[in-house]
């Protein structure tokens, strides 16, 4: 179950969310809607059976850029860090990847460690 005021998994037996003290009225069964939300905002949930977070911290840094992205869900920030990423290296002959790469893959492995925790995540959160 998600809290619809906070979006966190809770478990089912609870009278309150633990994360934001919303009621049990405010938590519904049927998946995750989030209660007051800004204009366009948009969230990955969780998917069965979860991704790798391993696998996609890989295939994000010695891969393809933004692929563990786009596989978790987060498809258009996947493809602007694609894009992104291939304008830098361009721009610095490779060397931007030693930066970019390695940070990238740790924001496609904490994410997917979220997803898998049953937690979702902002179409654009990063880390």
């Amino acid at each position: 179950m998600y809290c619809n005021q906070c979006g966190s998994h809770i478990g089912t037996e609870t009278t309150h969310c633990l994360y934001c003290g919303a009621p049990n009225r405010n938590i519904q069964q049927t998946g995750f809607s989030p209660g007051p939300m800004t204009p366009g905002q948009k969230f990955v949930l969780p998917s069965h059976p979860p991704k790798n977070p391993l696998l996609m911290g890989f295939l994000t840094g010695c891969c393809i850029t933004g692929l563990g992205q786009i596989i978790l869900g987060q498809t258009v920030k996947g493809i602007v860090l694609l894009v992104g990423s291939i304008v830098l290296y361009v721009a610095t002959s490779g060397l931007g990847f030693l930066l970019v790469a390695p940070l990238l893959a740790v924001d496609a492995y904490l994410i997917a460690k979220k997803l898998e925790a049953g937690n979702p995540v902002g179409e654009w959160e990063f880390f």
